[in-house]
């Protein structure tokens, strides 16, 4: 560097650091505020809450031994690691939330100079470190030839023992699991719920929906409308349903009298409300609400791609009073808003891949079609992390239509069925939805299986609809070349279609014989359509994640009307558009892959992080004391190392 810019630093170097510390402290304090924001956006971004939980203690700590110290070595390790941790901050936010907030550029610069400052020869130089005792070098000492050397002392070996049985202790134990900051859905995907003495205290059953949760009632969002005003009578508890079909029907059978908050999720648009045999109107419909107007339409989209929807209401809220041994009956029926009730328009969406920046722009589309209800056939998260399914069941549940899913070979990695169980209930399920029958398949592992078969056939059977579509997360066949998948036996998971080529046989004859007019599939990331034996195969690309040049980026719209149906294809990249984009993709196949990892290890990576911290700032008195170099002189004397600079290190 310049002479005149180090001997200035050399001779202000006091004034300068505890300038630094000063403004160090008043950015550590001003995160206080940014870390009860992090916390306040949901579990998601409990990650980086910690992150600048570590930012604020770290600040504040190493600012004060600065300010009174300036000269330490140990507080100058404390600044430098508020610097890392800043930067690491910035960076993890701007994945996570899909943004860069252009206000925290002071910010990085700061910490990127107050790094490069405490790297500078003369700010080095004028730190101090405590003289090594010199009766601790012995004889053997000095015949060492010139190098840096490292005195192995059961103080060290203990440091290094202890460093890596944290290590350990961090990533064994699933400490997530432990603290539970993930609140997953405790309905467990089934129909029906009993509860004598928790609240609330009522027996449950619903046809065409499963338990979503329940436990009391929990307050509404700032940002949703405000509830209508509620009964005298103390609440019982709030339960929430979600819909699997347009159509349902709920049975509660309450032990105790008073007003049970019920959330109803996945409704149809213009569904109508109909307890104990009369139509109810005054239930607030939360989603809907977030959909009227383009202002509003884009404020949605930007908290969804921000990732700042997870902690909203959504779907119907109604209260209804209850009264113990009276049975309630609530009905969910389609609206009667169109006027053509013959025909009805849906979307195919397939392998999202957690890919939020390509397909939830592409949503507003949709909607504007006026569409019935999405079909998202299978992957919607990459790697089936409970972070991933709780960000996806936020963005379904925020949408004013229903999401009606399959679960793909993606959703099930790391264990993630349990969780889509949870958030979408069962894995294989069917409505019909005027005239027209939908069927929901589970080709998750590859493979359809005996006890599915028969499911299947006895849906087929029983079916006196006028058409019929059947959903798979993969195909029977490959819709580009017509034929069964073995381009690659070794790795399964890369066929275009499932793996067993006798179950594929089979399903194609099923298909066949029972006259289903479409079978919608995904996986392949690739738009084909081929027909065999009347029945047409169609997948619908990719719209999400990992996009490779080659990919279709499309999806499907759906009009079925007056007994027949035509089917689009909604190209959002063309493949040269996406060819173009090869380093955009990259980069985003690194955030679909990493971020998900990031969120769902949230604690302890935050605990790592802590513990490199405190090894850095241990690690300066131990170096002081145990590290030496000889420098070989002519009358074999060993200097001491005092010196940060010499050592190198």
């Amino acid at each position: 560097m310049p002479k005149k810019a180090s001997v200035f630093l050399e001779n202000h170097a006091t004034l300068i650091l505890r300038i630094t510390a000063g403004i160090s402290i008043i950015i550590a304090i001003l995160f206080i505020m940014i870390s009860a924001e992090m916390f306040d956006h949901g579990a998601v971004f409990t990650f980086l809450g910690y992150i600048t939980l570590l930012l604020n203690i770290i600040g504040i700590v190493g600012g004060i031994l600065v300010l009174r110290s300036p000269s330490s070595e140990f507080a100058a390790a404390v600044l430098r690691s508020f610097c890392v941790v800043g930067l690491l901050f910035i960076l993890f936010f701007s994945a996570v939330s899909n943004e860069f907030q252009f206000g925290l550029i002071f910010f990085v610069i700061f910490w990127v100079i107050v790094f490069i400052l405490f790297s500078l020869p003369p700010i080095r130089r004028f730190m101090r470190s405590d003289q090594p005792d010199q009766s601790r070098i012995t004889m053997e000492t000095a015949s060492l030839p010139r190098g840096t050397y490292l005195r192995i002392h059961p103080l060290f070996i203990v440091f290094v023992l202890s460093s890596a049985l944290l290590f350990i202790l961090i990533w064994v134990i699933d400490w997530e699991a432990q603290t539970r900051i993930y609140s997953e859905p405790n309905g467990g995907g089934i129909s029906s719920y009993v509860s004598e003495s928790n609240r609330p205290a009522i027996t449950v059953n619903v046809d065409g929906g499963f338990i979503y949760n329940t436990g009391a009632v929990l307050s509404q969002d700032s940002d949703s409308p405000s509830l209508f005003s509620r009964s005298e009578t103390d609440f019982c508890g709030e339960i929430k349903l979600k819909m699997t079909a347009p159509s349902a029907q709920i049975t509660v059978y309450p032990y105790e009298s008073g007003t049970l908050r019920m959330v109803l999720l996945n409704m149809p648009r213009y569904g109508r409300l109909i307890l104990n045999g009369e139509e109810k109107r005054d239930g607030l419909r939360v989603s809907e609400s977030r959909w009227t107007g383009e202002e509003t339409i884009t404020g949605t989209v930007d908290q969804i791609l921000c990732a700042r929807h997870l902690t909203l209401s959504n779907g119907v809220i109604m209260d209804v009073d209850i009264t113990a041994g009276e049975t309630m009956t609530l009905e969910i029926l389609p609206g009667a808003e169109k006027t053509d009730q013959d025909s009805f328009r849906f979307a195919v969406l397939s392998d999202l891949h957690s890919g939020y920046n390509i397909f939830v722009p592409e949503l507003v589309n949709i909607l504007r079609n006026d569409a019935d209800f999405l079909v998202i056939n299978g992957d919607f998260t990459n790697l089936g992390y409970p972070a991933e399914y709780m960000m996806a069941a936020a963005t379904t549940e925020i949408l004013p239509i229903p999401v009606y899913p399959t679960i793909g070979n993606h959703d099930v990695w790391n264990g993630g069925s349990t969780s889509y169980n949870k958030y979408y209930g069962p894995f294989s399920y069917s409505f019909v939805f005027r005239e027209t029958k939908f069927i929901f398949l589970d080709s998750s592992s590859g493979i359809i299986g005996e006890n599915q078969f028969n499911w299947l056939i006895g849906e087929l059977e029983n079916n006196d609809s006028s058409m019929t579509f059947v959903f798979s997360h993969m195909a029977p066949i490959d819709t580009v070349t017509g034929s069964f998948d073995t381009s690659n036996t070794l790795h399964p998971e890369t066929l275009h279609t499932i793996h067993s080529k006798s179950e594929s046989d089979y399903l194609l004859r099923l298909m066949t014989q029972y006259g289903v007019d479409v079978f919608f599939a995904g996986h392949s990331h690739y738009h084909g359509r081929v027909e065999i034996g009347g029945t047409t195969y169609i997948t619908s690309g990719v719209l999400g994640g990992t996009v490779k040049p080659g990919n279709d980026v499309c999806y499907l719209e759906v009009e079925v009307y007056n007994g027949q149906y035509t089917m689009n294809t909604i190209d959002v990249l063309s493949s040269e558009e996406a060819s173009e984009k090869e380093t955009e993709n990259r980069f985003q196949a690194i955030r679909v892959f990493s971020i998900p990892f990031l969120i769902n290890n949230s604690v302890r990576i935050a605990s790592t992080l802590l513990l490199l911290i405190i090894i850095g700032m241990l690690w300066v008195p131990i170096r002081q004391r145990l590290v030496y170099r000889s420098k070989n002189r002519a009358n074999n004397k060993i200097d001491t190392v005092t010196d940060r600079e010499d050592l190198g290190i």
